[in-house]
Order: C-alpha cells, then sequence, then structure tokens
C-alpha cells in the first residue's frame, strides 16, 4: 500500500466527523436529482380542486382558530360530536340488525356456548347443509330486504328488486370531504 492512499479505516480514523457529513450531503443531492427530473403534469385536476385540496393541506400545520372554537355546525366541535354520533348511530343500527340473526342462531346452539364456545361453535358445522336452516336464513333475509325495499319505495319512490343483491352505506358525508372529493374527482 503506498504512502499516498489510505484505507477507509484510517480515513474513518482521521476524519471521523466528516464521513456522516459526507453521505448526508450526497443522498440530498441524489434527492433532490430526482426530484428535479421527475416530472409532475396536472392535467386531469380542476385548478380550483387543487387549491381546496393545497388549503386542506396547509391547514394541517397551521389550523385555524376559528374553526376550532366555532360552535356552530361548520365548527370542528360540532363536527367531532356529529361524527361520534354516526359511528354511535351506526353502532346501534348493527347491533339492532343481528339480533333477529341472533335469535335464529341461538336456536340451534345449546346453552353451553358460553363455558366452551370452541366445541360449540363447531356445531354450528353440522347445520351448514340443513335445508331448514338454509330455508329460515332465506325467509329471514328476504323479509328484510323487502322491508328495506319498502322504505326506500316510501321515502324515495325507488322500486328495488328484492331478488338482487343490496349493497347499501348508510353515512353521511360531510361538507368538507364532499368538497374534496368533488375537488378531486
Amino acid at each position: 500500500m503506498s504512502n499516498n492512499r489510505l484505507s477507509i479505516d484510517q480515513q474513518l480514523e482521521k476524519f471521523p466527523k466528516s464521513w456522516p457529513k459526507f453521505v448526508a450531503i450526497f443522498l440530498s443531492i441524489v434527492i433532490i436529482y430526482i426530484l428535479i427530473s421527475i416530472t409532475i403534469t396536472f392535467k386531469g385536476i380542476n385548478p380550483k380542486g387543487l387549491m381546496i385540496a393545497i388549503s386542506a393541506f396547509k391547514g394541517l400545520f397551521t389550523p385555524s382558530l376559528s374553526l376550532i372554537t366555532n360552535l356552530t355546525q361548520y365548527g370542528l366541535l360540532y363536527m367531532l360530536f356529529e361524527t361520534l354520533a354516526i359511528a354511535f348511530l351506526g353502532t346501534v343500527l348493527g347491533v339492532v340488525i343481528s339480533i333477529p340473526l341472533a335469535f335464529l342462531a341461538s336456536r340451534n346452539i345449546c346453552p353451553n356456548w358460553v363455558k366452551d364456545p370452541e366445541n360449540e361453535l363447531k356445531k354450528l358445522l353440522e347445520f351448514a347443509d340443513d335445508e331448514k336452516l338454509q330455508q329460515a336464513f332465506a325467509k329471514m333475509k328476504l323479509a328484510r330486504k323487502n322491508e328495506l325495499a319498502n322504505k326506500i319505495y316510501t321515502s324515495q319512490g325507488v322500486s328495488l328488486d328484492t331478488n338482487s343483491i343490496f349493497d347499501v352505506q348508510v353515512k353521511r358525508l360531510h361538507e368538507y370531504k364532499r368538497q374534496l372529493m368533488n375537488a378531486l374527482h
């Protein structure tokens, strides 16, 4: 080894603090070069929507105190309360809808399900091919679909085929979410 060349270990011993700075500077230059070379096109985005999205992003770092302390329906506290109310009502609705199914299932499971749930749940497999249970389930499902179709018809005037698959989403979108979705769409 010649005197002019130092090994990496010798260089690290001689310049221990410059190595991390060199790596950080080198990586910064590489990242900046990559970011500069990437071309971003905004052809399909509405300029007004882009400004709304930028405003929403800026609001994450510098929140508006007037929005936080506003107690009207456009204030943060009202929106948080509304979100919690929607979550609570969704949970209650899910529990209420599941009660008929729970009664149907409880007829077919013996009362030992609390003591030994694993074996009792395995007993459900015996009913997988039970025609009577399948018919009762289909009958209950059709009755609930008919109830929903009747409610939709009375409130909206839209008739639904109860033999089709229903995909129902019950959630009220907040105004800012609607605006953001409209801006990005």
